[in-house]
């Protein structure tokens, strides 16, 4: 008796999973058109657009820098190619400094971010016009290797090759700056 039991047992539970397979196979075929549909595969690495990013570095509780963008476009090399970014940097005081371009690559290894054309940098109450700005998250600073302008309430200026260090808010120009006073002095200062 206990030998038909168990045989009326295991046939339930082989029909009860049968059905159950059954059942799933054609939920899939009544609900395919509801899948996503293939990715393409380029020697093994996927291109991978991002809309809206945005990537922040901390230090303990407080912000570094954050980045976003319209888009970006991941490459095959790790880095990204972002349009229309913005970089905002926090000195120790949390002032914040923003950076915008047309577009930039981030490089998320070495922790940096070149700009490239039109880029404006705000700074207290001055803006900075450059084409190529580079901020390198490693030594914390970014850097202008070309020519620069820059014009603020009272004073416009223009040079080339600057580095401003974000926490301490200290800014170098190595190659030269010419400064015009737009104050009541209405004189200039050169090198």
């Amino acid at each position: 008796m206990k030998r038909r039991a168990w045989k009326t047992v295991k046939w339930l539970s082989l029909g009860t999973a049968a059905g159950s397979t059954l059942l799933a196979i054609g939920m899939v075929a009544l609900h395919s058109d509801n899948l996503p549909p293939e990715t393409t595969v380029k020697k093994g690495k996927q291109n991978v657009e991002i809309e809206s990013p945005m990537i922040v570095e901390r230090k303990g509780e407080r912000i570094v820098w954050s980045l976003s963008a319209e888009k970006a476009k991941q490459r095959k090399d790790g880095t990204m190619l972002m349009h229309a970014p913005t970089l905002t940097l926090y000195t120790r005081s949390q002032k914040s400094i923003p950076i915008t371009g047309d577009q930039a690559r981030f490089d998320p290894k070495k922790k940096n971010v070149t700009f490239n054309r039109h880029v404006v940098m705000h700074y207290e109450d001055w803006e900075l016009h450059c084409e190529t700005l580079i901020y390198d998250g490693l030594k914390d600073e970014a850097y202008i290797p070309a020519e620069f302008t820059a014009t603020g309430e009272h004073l416009q200026a223009r040079g080339k090759s600057m580095r401003l260090k974000r926490d301490s808010e200290q800014i170098w120009v190595d190659q030269g700056i010419w400064i015009r006073d737009k104050g009541l002095l209405g004189g200039s200062i050169q090198p």
